[in-house]
């Protein structure tokens, strides 16, 4: 069995809710909810969220407890900037031993590519992270770069660069890895007459 109630806060009352149908943008609007339900173990969980939403900013809490005070809660935060190009989004969740992981990712538009960023927070404290970029160049080609930065410190990167052929593409790329170890090397893709064709170097 499983019940839940709704109730919608809107900031700055009905004038703010009439402001909405004639704006494009309004101050954050709260929708809470909560309810109960059973588990697979037949037990009842008391559950309550809570999403909070204005332009370019989504905030959703949620929380659970079971029938012995265990509780588990997590929160999800996204934001975005058409503008200037930007957007992020995090969340975290926190078990019932009081121990959290932590996600956040961020990405930003740049004059002829794009740019992100992703980091993790695991329940022990370590972290792992990565960067990356997609560059247009001059010539029409784009250049795919990312770096990678494991729990235990070590780093690894990779590029490869795409240009386009007359029937097809090719492919150039150089990675090193988290022991060190570098490796160079070309695809070249082609398809003529219905059929394609594959091409590795390292």
């Amino acid at each position: 069995m499983k019940t839940s109630t709704t109730k919608i806060i809107s900031h700055g009352g009905m004038i703010a809710a009439l402001f909405f149908l004639s704006a494009s943008f309004v101050d954050a609007n709260i929708r809470e909810r909560s309810g109960t339900f059973q588990n697979a173990r037949g037990n009842n969980v008391n559950w309550s969220s809570s999403a909070e939403r204005s332009q370019g900013f989504r905030n959703v809490e949620r929380t659970a407890t079971g029938e012995r005070g265990n509780t588990w809660s997590s929160n999800r935060q996204s934001q975005w900037d058409r503008e200037n190009g930007t957007a992020s989004r995090g969340g975290s969740r926190t078990g019932p031993d009081g121990h959290t992981t932590i996600a956040n990712a961020s990405a930003q538009r740049t004059e002829n590519g794009v740019t992100t960023d992703r980091t993790r927070t695991f329940r022990d404290g370590t972290t792992a992270s990565s960067s990356g970029s997609v560059t247009r160049n001059d010539d029409g080609s784009r250049t795919y770069e990312k770096e990678v930065t494991n729990r235990q410190g070590d780093t690894s990167t990779a590029t490869r660069t795409v240009t386009q052929t007359e029937n097809g593409r090719e492919v150039t790329g150089s990675s090193t890895g988290f022991n060190g170890n570098t490796k160079d090397w070309t695809t070249t893709v082609e398809r003529e007459d219905g059929t394609k064709t594959t091409t590795s170097e390292v």
